[in-house]
């Protein structure tokens, strides 16, 4: 696992947690109670929730990701963090992970941005 210094979306900022990079997961994973505080964000109201799955408008505004680790952020759009579907819906690639110790996953979304091979 690797600390994460900050986690920002919007107005919220949590710090002082953990993450863990997996290559087999497709999603960005977020504890229960940050995903409860992230998808609480006006810009979610008009998204449809089917399964925990946050289906929106691709053309909305979305608010931004950030993952602060070591002192370097990286940033998340919704163009990142999105998945287009049929017509103009797109979902959320953020999964609700509700485990114990709330660690964070950083799935293959922020690895396909953060990490060259």
């Amino acid at each position: 696992s690797v600390k994460v210094d900050e986690i920002s979306f919007g107005t919220v900022k949590l710090t002082n947690h953990y993450a863990i990079a997996d290559t087999g997961t497709s999603y960005l994973g977020i504890p229960t109670f940050a995903a409860n505080t992230f998808f609480a964000d006006p810009a979610f109201a008009k998204c449809s929730n089917d399964y925990g799955m946050r289906t929106c408008d691709c053309d909305g505004s979305y608010p931004d990701l950030d993952y602060t680790i070591e002192g370097v952020t990286y940033s998340f759009n919704w163009s990142d963090y999105s998945i287009p579907m049929s017509g103009t819906s797109c979902m959320a690639a953020i999964i609700e992970v509700p485990l114990e110790d709330e660690l964070f996953i950083l799935g293959d979304i922020f690895l396909r941005k953060v990490v060259a091979v």
